[in-house]
């Protein structure tokens, strides 16, 4: 009988410290993916800010729009901005915000189908492209600071 008793109170116990240490693991195992889902996105944004400033110096020295273009730069921000927001310091996210935040417009302007005749750069399309230019190297700069784990807040 006495067996019996302290088998079950062994189990007891394996229940209420499963109980109680499950949740804590559940969330270390959720906070540890949306980091790794961070870090994935910050690196995938620094691919795409290489890209457009390639794309926004190409187009520069050329002088001319593409006759049809598909670039994509913004999407990977519109997923991720909501791990981000949780692991990179405010003054590197409002940064790499504003950048992307423009980016819609220049993937516009590159992949606006345009008759052949006229591609030509206007002197507007000029000042945008250098200015985006020189935001998106801002922004690399930015980008190629690592994302590091913020300290838990108290919730």
């Amino acid at each position: 009988m006495a067996t019996a008793i302290l088998t079950g109170l062994f189990g007891l116990l394996g229940v209420l410290i499963g109980a109680l240490l499950t949740p804590w693991m559940n969330r270390r195992a959720e906070e540890r993916h949306d980091f790794e889902s961070a870090r994935e996105a910050w690196l995938l944004l620094r691919a795409d800010a290489d890209v457009a400033l390639s794309v926004a110096k190409d187009r520069l020295t050329k002088g001319t729009w593409p006759i049809v273009a598909h670039q994509d730069w913004s999407s990977v921000w519109r997923s991720s901005r909501g791990s981000l927001v949780r692991h990179v310091d405010e003054q590197s996210f409002r940064a790499v915000a504003t950048a992307f935040a423009r980016m819609d417009r220049l993937e516009s302007a590159v992949n606006t189908p345009r008759d052949p005749n006229k591609r030509a750069l206007s002197e507007q399309d000029r000042e945008f492209l250098t200015e985006m230019s020189g935001l998106l190297e801002s922004t690399i700069d930015t980008l190629n600071k690592p994302v590091t784990r913020k300290a838990p807040s108290a919730s």
